[in-house]
């Protein structure tokens, strides 16, 4: 037997004590004043809250200038773009035709064809050659044609005289009763005009390239030559 409070049991109680420990708690970030003694509510219409509001709805009204200040610009440079596309389609369409541009067998019509080929053909035939194009109305085999011929310089034929036409003055390269060229020059191109009669021409007392003026002012007018 050994009596209460010997050393053995106080060994044992120092034990006990030392399995009895307090177990250590977690560490938890500290909490704002703010949070720990008002709500959530209220922290919403705290007075820092509500200059950061402000603050926020002054940036967002800022973006939305911003914004609509870029699309006006937009829609300003695209309007200016589509203005000066149209104006340059306009001086490009209002302006003098290049020679290589134009369709010489639009340059004729059924009245200026009439009076020089028999009988006077609807439409004619383009008849392209090298560094030229050309549009024929008639027939070859009866000698009666007219050629309508654009380029891009003159032919190297002696001139007899000059002629006026629609206020150009060109050279005349051939005439007689049966055969004329006159030519017209610009900085576009040139403009020649052919017309065979036929022996048809031997009746008609006139021998001078008169006859297929018309027709050249027609061709310049189309041109816009003049």
């Amino acid at each position: 037997f050994r009596p209460w409070g010997s050393s053995q049991d106080a060994r044992r109680a120092g034990s006990t004590n030392e399995c009895r420990r307090t177990p250590r708690r977690r560490w938890q970030a500290p909490r704002h004043p703010i949070l720990r003694t008002t709500s959530v509510l209220s922290i919403f219409n705290h007075p820092s809250a509500t200059v950061a509001r402000h603050q926020l709805f002054r940036v967002r009204g800022f973006h939305m200038k911003i914004v609509k200040t870029v699309q006006v610009a937009a829609a300003i440079g695209a309007l200016t773009m589509a203005t000066a596309c149209g104006a340059d389609a306009d001086a490009e369409s209002s302006g003098p035709v290049t020679w290589d541009a134009a369709d010489p067998c639009s340059l004729a019509t059924f009245d200026t064809i009439e009076s020089l080929v028999t009988p006077a053909p609807k439409e004619g035939v383009p008849t392209d050659s090298a560094g030229r194009t050309s549009c024929l109305w008639g027939s070859p085999e009866s000698l009666n044609t007219v050629t309508v011929t654009l380029a891009a310089l003159p032919r190297s034929i002696k001139p007899l005289h000059t002629v006026t036409v629609g206020g150009m003055t060109g050279p005349v390269l051939a005439e007689s009763k049966y055969h004329c060229i006159l030519e017209l020059q610009s900085d576009s191109g040139v403009l020649a005009v052919e017309a065979k009669f036929g022996l048809d021409a031997a009746l008609n007392p006139d021998t001078s390239c008169e006859r297929v003026i018309p027709l050249a002012e027609h061709a310049v007018k189309e041109l816009r030559w003049a």
